[in-house]
């Protein structure tokens, strides 16, 4: 939200603003550059400016929940949680300074600016080169015209710590739509926003978590119970504390990879051809850790921890990003759509902690 507003006021035509290039024209800068930045402004570009909606107002959202719990034995409950989620007047930013757009073909193509159009962009809806307010080029104004809904439904167990063991597993099935997930996130179509309706890009169909806490069953020297054997004294006064979480892959909007559509969005907005906002899915992701405690008596109060804590212990690749872009032609470039991003890999941390 502040990234939102510092934009709006550095960049507002008059403290600063930006200009953008691309294909020819930009290599050219680049080149008289040699690879940098101009210190000035460069006058055959328009500028692009940040505004925001004089219209603002604050986001808010409306929550209704439903839940039922019963108890099953002394230590053990089960329920059941419905929430209903509907964000209103959540930001999203816009280019308000572009003309209708205009279905590519190759008999206007040259007329669009557009004299080599490339497959992703024949057929496609396109911005002309004029603008609305001639003295800018884009004008990224900051809204909050976008919405979102959420429904989701969670079921649980619960075992509270009875005998040295507790234990809680719930599984949530929920679905999340709206037609923008950030306050950067832009249109493909600034005249259709109806078109953004998707999936979110934070929504989880399925996930399953289930944790507990447990000792050992050999000795219990804080019950004063004197260990014995060689069981017991391995694994006597050990504490475990294990985490289980599978979930459903997150949404990825595919792109493709350049403005097709000369929107001037940034970041990109283009997807490719008959794809909607949001349509690609990342593989189900598994995740399992473990904490593991053995301590010792010091004296009559202490006690000594060794901790173990392992994280993805299973070494499971919970891919979290695809390779988004298409490509400009008609068939995707070969990595399309292929994992190109992982959380953490195995992880194990060892502490040594002193309780007095």
């Amino acid at each position: 939200m502040l990234a939102a507003v510092n934009r709006a006021l550095e960049k507002n035509g008059v403290q600063a603003f930006d200009q953008v290039a691309d294909g020819q024209a930009a290599t050219q800068i680049l080149q008289s550059n040699l690879g940098g930045g101009g210190g000035t402004p460069i006058p055959s570009i328009r500028p692009s400016i940040f505004t925001a909606d004089p219209d603002l107002q604050t986001s808010q959202s409306e929550i209704a929940t439903a839940g039922a719990e019963r108890l099953i034995t002394r230590n053990l409950t089960v329920s059941a949680t419905f929430l209903f989620a509907h964000g209103v007047r959540l930001s999203r930013t816009r280019n308000v300074n572009l003309p209708p757009p205009v279905a590519l073909t190759l008999g206007n193509a040259q007329s669009l600016g557009i004299p080599n159009p490339l497959p992703q962009q024949l057929g496609r809806l396109v911005f002309p080169p004029t603008r609305l307010s001639s003295q800018y080029d884009d004008i990224y104004q900051w809204e909050n015209h976008a919405s979102s809904v959420y429904k989701g439904l969670s079921l649980s167990v619960n075992r509270r710590l009875a005998n040295e063991i507790e234990f809680a597993g719930s599984y949530t099935i929920s679905k999340a739509i709206d037609d923008a997930s950030d306050f950067d996130e832009q249109p493909e179509n600034s005249y259709l926003i109806r078109a953004e309706r998707a999936l979110s890009s934070n929504d989880q169909r399925h996930r399953f978590v289930l944790s507990g806490t447990f000792d050992l069953p050999f000795g219990d020297e804080e019950e004063g119970k004197k260990t014995s054997g060689p069981m017991a004294k391995v694994f006597g006064n050990i504490e475990a504390a294990p985490i289980l979480i599978i979930g459903s892959g997150g949404p990825i909007n595919a792109l493709t990879g350049f403005d097709a559509n000369r929107s001037g969005a940034i970041p990109l907005a283009s997807r490719p051809l008959n794809f909607g906002r949001n349509s690609l899915l990342t593989p189900t992701q598994v995740q399992f850790d473990l904490r593991v405690l053995k301590f010792f008596k010091v004296g009559e109060r202490g006690k000594l921890d060794f901790v173990v804590e392992s994280f993805n212990i299973l070494n499971h690749t919970n891919v979290v990003s695809l390779n988004q872009l298409f490509g400009p032609d008609s068939s995707p470039i070969s990595r399309f759509a292929t994992p190109n991003k992982a959380s953490i890999s195995r992880r194990l941390r060892f502490s040594v902690d002193f309780e007095f």
